[in-house]
């Protein structure tokens, strides 16, 4: 590769890095850096992403995180989303799926 192909390489690589959204590997309807670290992580399914979110943003509540009981809110929307797709979701899924949304801190 040569130099400047592989500058110009670099600089799209820090753009998708400094905003996501500047790629195109996102479905349109992934809006959100959580939306798409979601799709990122559940088999790259759109549908299966939103669902996720959906039931996550409507069913969590204020300060959730710290708090047991409403952590478990949390755990039960998303074993709930992924039930709805998959009719026996593994637990690891959801602790792994939980974990991921519990770290989206500005988003969940």
């Amino acid at each position: 590769m040569e130099y400047k192909e592989y500058l110009e390489e670099v600089a799209e690589l820090s753009k998708k890095v400094v905003d996501p959204s500047a790629t195109d590997e996102y479905p349109d309807s992934l809006h959100t850096p959580g939306q798409r670290a979601l799709y990122d992580n559940l088999r790259e399914d759109e549908d299966l992403a939103r669902q996720v979110d959906q039931k996550v943003q409507s069913n969590k509540k204020d300060n959730w995180r710290g708090d047991e009981a409403k952590e478990r809110d949390v755990k039960r929307a998303v074993y709930e989303a992924l039930e709805e797709y998959d009719a026996s979701p593994n637990k690891d899924d959801v602790e792994d799926t939980f974990n991921l949304i519990k770290s989206h801190t500005s988003e969940y």
